[in-house]
């Protein structure tokens, strides 16, 4: 009979794999359909510009409509100054000073 309070290694060792495949499937679900369902719901949106009166000809009003479709997710890559596609990984990005959209901003 162990004390109160102790536990067998194995079963916290098994309880954190349970978490941890959990999360995993959590995740693999957001991303297989949930982010797709994000944007079916929301797949048109129109952007309207207020009109200016500055006196110009080109006082119009403007009116923008974007239309989402499919997504879909690639693994990380960068394109090499030959124009080269090529993979990355983090400690790239790190020592580029990259982030997923381009060059990170300046930091002073």
């Amino acid at each position: 009979m162990r004390p109160r309070g102790c536990h067998d290694g194995a079963e916290t060792a098994s309880a954190e794999k349970s978490l941890v495949s959990q999360q995993i499937a959590s995740f693999d679900e957001f991303v297989q359909n949930t982010m797709q369902e994000l944007v079916d719901e929301n797949a048109e949106l129109v952007l309207e510009q207020a009109l200016q009166h500055t006196g110009k000809d080109s006082d119009v009003q403007r009116r923008y409509k974007l239309q989402f479709g499919q997504i879909f997710l690639s693994k990380p890559s960068m394109v090499e100054a030959d124009g080269s596609p090529t993979p990355m990984v983090p400690n790239d990005a790190r020592l580029r000073n990259l982030t997923s959209v381009g060059a990170a901003p300046d930091r002073d």
